[in-house]
């Protein structure tokens, strides 16, 4: 239904596609940072406007959208969509100064907007409690793009649903390349506060373990260190064949299918595992 090609903004290289000049179309202006979305029925000459326009000039890619079925009223529909969702992703800045024409009716929109339900695919913004409560009715088939804290809440309800937070490794990854690897509970501070006085906790160190190995299966990768690599899998091996084995901390306890499970504390669970390694 779409077909999307790219051209060269900054030396104003576009192609030779008859479209270009006399249908309307989409268009994304960016440069990896930033970006503008617009529509046009001759994109060309919207380009060569772009190019003497100073606050365009920072951008250096262009990507045009093209149907055989668009009219203005759809690109304008679209145009005003993309907007909304480039916004949500984050990944760009855009620089457009209004949200475009949103939600206005015209000749045909029922049937471009039932090719997007047929095909699956809706994009909205939403609250974290809305968002929940959706996630926990919903059978999947979705991505949830979260910010950090939707991130926290989220990682909490689905670990939890599952049995145990403890069980639940977070990783954050950047555009720029940067990973950081964490258990998804935090701090179990009630279990601090018990160690501070010295008491015996019996706290599920798996997510703990596993942020570990998934930072030093990382690192070995971007150091070519295959011996590291190897370490971090048969760290999270013996960590899995130990609870597998019937050792585990008392979370787990609670809720496996196992039976007559041998209840650990912090400091055993660690050690049953090294056993292993």
């Amino acid at each position: 239904m779409f077909k999307i090609t790219e051209g060269d903004f900054k030396n104003q290289t576009y192609g030779d596609e008859s479209y270009l000049s006399n249908w309307p179309m989409l268009y994304i202006l960016e440069n990896g940072k930033q970006a503008y979305i617009g529509e046009s029925n001759h994109v060309k000459n919207r380009m060569s406007q772009h190019h003497s326009s100073v606050d365009k000039r920072i951008f250096d890619k262009v990507h045009f959208i093209y149907s055989s079925r668009f009219n203005q009223s759809v690109t304008f529909d679209y145009e005003s969509k993309l907007i909304q969702y480039i916004v949500a992703d984050e990944l760009y800045e855009v620089r457009n100064k209004n949200a475009g024409m949103a939600d206005k009716e015209y000749y045909g929109k029922k049937e471009y907007d039932e090719k997007f339900k047929a095909a699956g695919i809706e994009y909205f913004y939403t609250l974290i409690d809305d968002a929940v409560a959706r996630v926990m009715k919903a059978e999947g088939g979705f991505i949830w793009a979260c910010k950090n804290y939707d991130g926290d809440v989220m990682s909490d309800m689905v670990s939890s649903a599952f049995g145990s937070l403890a069980m639940m490794t977070s990783v954050l990854v950047s555009p720029q390349g940067y990973y950081e690897y964490e258990a998804a509970h935090g701090t179990v501070q009630r279990h601090y506060y018990k160690h501070l006085k010295g008491e015996e906790t019996s706290t599920n160190s798996v997510a703990t373990i596993f942020a570990w190995t998934g930072a030093l299966r990382k690192r070995g990768e971007l150091d070519g260190n295959q011996e590291l690599m190897d370490f971090a899998d048969r760290l999270e091996k013996a960590t899995i064949d130990t609870i597998e084995s019937g050792k585990m901390t008392k979370d787990l306890a609670l809720i496996t299918s196992i039976e007559n499970p041998t209840v650990l504390n912090s400091e055993q669970f660690i050690k049953a595992i090294a056993e292993l390694l």
